[in-house]
């Protein structure tokens, strides 16, 4: 396929029950021309199995199957044959609007990166949207990412996730994910993202849709320790970054070490919560 605008990358992990609400939303997308890369990483169920269907019936999906290497090896699995103009990422459990794409594209004003809200998704039919102080059509240059978007990195986890954007394919050259991290791989790859990037557009539409689900790709058995090893990880990358976002003041570095004591504080809590 020639020329394609936009390379949707989609690991895919034991999703057999929730795996076609979500294709289908991305096969249908009102914007044609895209790709659609489903990278089976090793499922043991059907998985594998529903997506060479889809493949069989449009040629704009490509199926990539791999042995289970977990979520960021299956992203770069995708992002080393993506082609598009743009790229984006829908975990497997989710699904987003059929106007997703279309909406974000016409909405550009030929930014590196484009973010839209997101609805959470809950197994009883509820949702609700996003929080965001984000106002819509907010467009910004990287020389006020400090007061948008870098200080969020460092304060909390509003820029955690990578699905709900499209990026340039341009500033992802040679960025991968980090397979050795367990969980928080999504900040780092946003930090490398957002540092390349030279500008950022807001879309406040909710076009993308998270499922709530403790059975989801980040899952929610690791272990304390690991969770932990991950996250002084995170806040380690986030000190180093502070001097290229010219944001190395000391207030700033003791958000960082501030960040990683309350997810200490709060993992104990939950500890002692499940021993009562």
């Amino acid at each position: 396929m020639e020329n394609v605008l936009v390379s949707v990358i989609v690991p895919v992990y034991k999703a057999e029950k929730c795996l076609r609400k979500c294709v289908d939303s991305i096969i249908n997308q009102s914007q044609r021309n895209i790709e659609i890369l489903l990278i089976n990483d090793g499922s043991p169920d059907n998985s594998g199995v529903i997506i060479d269907e889809y493949a069989k019936n449009d040629d704009r999906v490509k199926v990539i199957h791999k042995k289970n290497g977990g979520v960021a090896s299956a992203r770069n699995a995708g992002l080393k044959v993506a082609t598009g103009r743009y790229i984006t990422f829908v975990d497997a459990d989710d699904w987003v609007d059929l106007d997703f794409i279309n909406s974000l594209l016409t909405a550009n004003e030929d930014a590196d990166i484009i973010r839209c809200k997101f609805y959470y998704e809950y197994g009883s039919g509820e949702f609700k949207i996003e929080d965001n102080n984000f106002k819509d059509g907010l467009f910004i240059t990287q020389k006020d990412f400090k007061h948008h978007i870098y200080n969020k990195m460092i304060a909390g986890i509003s820029f955690n996730a990578i699905w709900r954007t499209l990026y340039k394919k341009e500033i992802l050259k040679d960025l991968l994910f980090n397979e050795n991290l367990a969980t928080a791989e999504d900040l780092i790859f946003s930090m490398e993202a957002y540092t390349n990037a030279k500008s950022f557009l807001y879309v406040a539409l909710p076009l993308y849709h998270y499922f709530q689900s403790p059975q989801g790709l980040t899952g929610s058995g690791l272990p304390v320790s690991t969770k932990f090893k991950c996250n002084f990880y995170v806040s380690k990358a986030l000190i180093q970054h502070l001097p290229i976002w010219r944001m190395n003041t000391f207030k700033n570095n003791l958000l960082c070490y501030k960040r990683l004591l309350n997810i200490i504080v709060s993992k104990i809590i939950r500890i002692k919560e499940k021993d009562v």
